[in-house]
């Protein structure tokens, strides 16, 4: 029973990742600067719907809590991060459900700052989206640098991978190896914090 779990939730982990092999950015990062500080942030809120029923079919509703409880803390600690600690540009939120409606701009999927629905989408020119979770610098989903906040770029309701890893602020470095044996493992409390630095990151940087 612990391999069928293990299987399936691992099965479903590297589809998710998958899906995120896109197109680099051919835009030079200090275009992308200029455009995010005067765009919009779309904020990705993860969900975890399908890994807790995995493990409701299968019969472990222990561990099917213990995954609610996680990603709730996840989900509030990117909330309050993004609301108290970045203000390098305007921010939007969805649900990772709604990714596709989001990129295209879609008011009926979007919360403002403080997560009340809005009506229009704001005359925004630019956007981009951020996602938590394992990433790479470069957007390759084979190799694993950490657990961060990944920034891309929307175009035409595309994501593209920005090259320049300005755009990725990661906790620590970690192999695949590790990765596996870290998984589940990663500090949610200091979610804010990372988010502080990451606002930090780019306030410092000139263009």
């Amino acid at each position: 029973m612990k391999e069928i779990i293990t299987t399936s939730i691992f099965i479903l982990l590297f589809s998710t990742f998958g899906n995120t092999q896109m197109p680099v950015s051919e835009l030079s990062k200090i275009t992308h600067l200029e455009q995010l500080k005067e765009g919009v942030l779309l904020i990705q809120l993860p969900n975890s719907d399908k890994k807790i029923k995995i493990l409701r079919e299968q019969g472990n509703e222990r561990l099917a809590k213990t995954e609610e409880k996680e990603i709730n803390k996840i989900r509030k600690n990117i909330i309050d991060g993004f609301q108290n600690d970045w203000n390098f540009s305007d921010i939007l939120f969805f649900e990772s459900t709604n990714a596709k409606e989001a990129f295209l701009k879609n008011p009926e999927v979007l919360l403002d700052a403080n997560l009340k629905p809005i009506k229009t989408f704001p005359d925004y020119a630019n956007l981009y989206s951020v996602r938590y979770g394992p990433g790479n610098p470069n957007g390759e989903v084979y190799r694993y640098n950490g657990i961060g906040f990944q920034i891309r770029y929307v175009e035409n309701g595309n994501l593209q991978t920005i090259k320049y890893d300005t755009f990725y602020h990661w906790k620590t470095g970690l192999g695949l190896k590790m990765f596996f044996k870290n998984l589940g493992k990663n500090d949610i409390a200091k979610i804010p914090q990372q988010i502080d630095q990451f606002n930090t990151k780019l306030e410092k940087i000139k263009f």
